[in-house]
């Protein structure tokens, strides 16, 4: 069973440092390719697309739905809206959303930065703010700045590549129609373009 696992690297580490945003996936990346592998040691990870844009408002609207009518639903959506992310799409075998998932860590930074995945630190261990802490956003009356968010299982990665797939109109979804990966990224590129929006790198 294959499995995609849609990614967003936050505005806390794109927007005044981009190479901060590609290097917590680059480290995604490389503890996939440790970690993640069958009892022949073969990589269960088939590809990744990543590109960083402004990503509208609706789409993040959409993106937190579920947070609707809570106190840190608007913080959310300002805190993203209208500014650069990186969007990133995973594709790999069974286990792949529950592993990125490990690998991300806890939502709340503090317990993210007290989890170690194979010895190695959590995505939010390592690169949320190291003063940010999930009862700190609470008494703040916002969400918690942990830079990174995933999909939680595969529902919700269905759910997240459909909303991107009607913003941007980019075949990411579990639709029927059959792509690869290289041709989502020369889709991808075209997209953005028609968008005004210059790709600082696909890969």
């Amino acid at each position: 069973m294959i499995e995609r696992c849609f990614v967003m690297v936050k505005p806390e580490l794109v927007q005044n440092n981009g190479n901060l945003g590609w290097e917590a996936l680059h480290y995604l990346e490389s503890l996939l390719m440790e970690h993640f592998v069958d009892e022949d040691n073969h990589y269960k990870s088939t590809g990744v697309v990543a590109v960083r844009l402004t990503i509208p408002r609706q789409a993040i609207e959409l993106l937190y739905q579920s947070h609707k009518g809570k106190q840190h639903y608007s913080w959310l959506v300002d805190q993203c809206a209208d500014k650069q992310v990186i969007l990133g799409l995973y594709e790999g075998q069974q286990g792949l959303v529950e592993e990125i998932g490990k690998i991300a860590g806890h939502k709340d930074p503090a317990n993210a930065r007290k989890q170690r995945y194979h010895g190695n630190q959590t995505i939010r261990g390592k690169y949320s703010p190291m003063d940010e802490t999930l009862e700190k956003s609470v008494i703040e009356k916002r969400g918690t700045m942990n830079g990174f968010h995933r999909s939680a299982d595969i529902y919700e990665a269905m759910r997240e590549l459909d909303i991107m797939d009607q913003i941007f109109n980019m075949p990411l979804s579990f639709s029927d129609r059959e792509w690869h990966l290289t041709d989502l990224v020369r889709v991808l590129q075209l997209k953005l373009k028609d968008l005004n929006q210059k790709p600082e790198k696909v890969i």
